[in-house]
C-alpha cells in the first residue's frame, strides 16, 4: 500500500489550483465580454448631433454635379421624391481632409492644431436636422455668411470661448466670424472622442449629395427618382447610393465581431471549467472511496472514517 495515496494537506493543492484558475479565466472572459458590450451599447446610445432618418448619401462616382446642383435641388423638390438635399464635400459619416493654419484670439503661438473644414450649402443643417446651442444657421440672404463659420462644439470648448458667437477664427490668409455653435456630429468613429469641425458656406467646393427622403414615398421609388434626375442634368453621371444610418451601423461591425468572439471564448471557458470540476469531484470521490474502503480494511472505527 505504501505510495498508493498522499494524505494532507498538500494532497489538496494541485486541484484547488486547477479549480481557481479555470474559473478566473472564465470570469477574465465574461467580464470582458461585458464590457464589450457596454461599450457598444454606450455608443450606440450616443447622441449623434443630427437626424439619422430617411438620410441617403450620393456618392458621385463620374461626372460633376456641383454646376447643375442648384436646377437639380429644384427639380426634385418638384418631385416630391426629397423634402430637403443639400451639397458638401464630406459625407456626413467621415469628415473628408482637414486643415491647418489655424488662429483665434488667445491661441498659442506654438500650438499646432489640424482640424476638419467642411464646406456646405445653405441646405446642409435642414437636411441633416442638427442642433443648434448658440447662434443661427447659414442663409442665402446673408452675404457675410461665405465669410462665417458654424462650429460644432467641441471646436468651442477647445478655443476656450465662453461666448463664442461673434468671435474670429482664421484659416490661412482668411478670417472667419462665429455666427452659430452645432451640439457635435459623429461623424467618425462612435468610440472616439468628437474632434473640433468646422463649417464654412462655400458653393465651390464638394459634389457629395445628402437628401432627406419623403417619407411618404416608398425609399426605392424615392432613389429612382434621385438617379434619374441627377443623370437627367448630368448624363456621364455614375452614382453611389447609401443610407446613413446603414453607414454609421457599419462603423459597429469590428466591435461587434469582437464582442462575439468573446462571448464564444467565455461560454467555452464556462463549459470546460463545469466539465474540469465535474472531473475533479468524480476523483475526489473515487479517491474518497478507496481511503474509506483501506481504512476499514485496516479496522478503522467508525469515527475514525
Amino acid at each position: 500500500m505504501k505510495g498508493s495515496f498522499r494524505i494532507g494537506r498538500n494532497a489538496s493543492i494541485p486541484r484547488k489550483v486547477l479549480v481557481v484558475a479555470q474559473f478566473t479565466v472564465s470570469t477574465v472572459l465574461i467580464i470582458g465580454t461585458i464590457i464589450v458590450f457596454q461599450q457598444i451599447r454606450h455608443a450606440q446610445d450616443r447622441p449623434l448631433g443630427y437626424n439619422q432618418d430617411n438620410l441617403v448619401t450620393v456618392y458621385p462616382k463620374a461626372g460633376e454635379i456641383r454646376p447643375h446642383f442648384k436646377l437639380i435641388r429644384e427639380e426634385l423638390l418638384k418631385t416630391g421624391a426629397v423634402k430637403f438635399i443639400t451639397r458638401s464635400s464630406s459625407p456626413l459619416t467621415d469628415n473628408w481632409g482637414s486643415w491647418g493654419n489655424w488662429n483665434w484670439p488667445g491661441k498659442d503661438p506654438e500650438q499646432v492644431v489640424d482640424f476638419p473644414k467642411i464646406n456646405v450649402t445653405t441646405e446642409y443643417g435642414k437636411t441633416v436636422g442638427w442642433e443648434f446651442l448658440e447662434g443661427r444657421d447659414f442663409s442665402e440672404t446673408m452675404k457675410t455668411d461665405t465669410a462665417a463659420f458654424i462650429i460644432n462644439e467641441a471646436a468651442a470648448e477647445f478655443m476656450g470661448f465662453d461666448e463664442p458667437i461673434g468671435k474670429m477664427v482664421q484659416l490661412e490668409d482668411d478670417l472667419y466670424q462665429v455666427i452659430g455653435v452645432v451640439e457635435n456630429v459623429i461623424t467618425e468613429s462612435p468610440f472616439q472622442t468628437v474632434e473640433p469641425v468646422f463649417y464654412a458656406l462655400n458653393d465651390s467646393y464638394g459634389d457629395i449629395l445628402t437628401a432627406k427622403l419623403n417619407p411618404e414615398m416608398p425609399a426605392n421609388a424615392a432613389i429612382k427618382q434621385l438617379q434619374e434626375t441627377i443623370t437627367k442634368f448630368v448624363p456621364a453621371a455614375v452614382l453611389d447610393f447609401s443610407f446613413v444610418d446603414q453607414e454609421f451601423a457599419r462603423k459597429f461591425q469590428k466591435e461587434q465581431k469582437t464582442g462575439k468572439l468573446a462571448a464564444i471564448f467565455a461560454t467555452m471557458a464556462i463549459l470546460i471549467s463545469c466539465l474540469g470540476l465535474l472531473g475533479l469531484s468524480a476523483y475526489m470521490a473515487e479517491k474518497r472511496t478507496k481511503e474509506i474502503g483501506i481504512r476499514k480494511a485496516l479496522a478503522a472505527s467508525v469515527f475514525q472514517l
